[in-house]
């Protein structure tokens, strides 16, 4: 039947996924961080392709990395298949 060999290669595949390491979840923290920094000091930097209505969307952006940025401490202290899943979904419909 296909649909027993689609299941079995599903899930041969979900047990030779690696889980991340903790460090991928501290990288992307600090890689965020200096985003924000980045993003929130273009409008000083006077940059001609920078529209002035760029600070008016800055809240949106800001936003949406911060709750990257609590998903990924989560991630850290808690760490199991179901809830990385379940957290990305939450993630999913706040980051834009």
């Amino acid at each position: 039947m296909p649909e027993e060999n689609i299941l079995k290669r599903l899930s041969q595949w979900a047990e030779n996924q690696k889980e991340p390491s903790r460090t991928s979840f501290l990288v992307a923290i600090i890689v965020i961080i200096i985003f924000i920094y980045v993003v929130n000091q273009l409008p000083y930097w006077n940059l001609s392709f920078i529209a002035s209505s760029w600070t008016q969307t800055l809240w949106i952006l800001n936003f949406s990395l911060i709750v990257t940025i609590i998903g990924n401490v989560l991630f850290l202290l808690y760490n199991p298949q179901w809830f990385r899943s379940l957290a990305q979904i939450v993630m999913n419909v706040f980051v834009f």
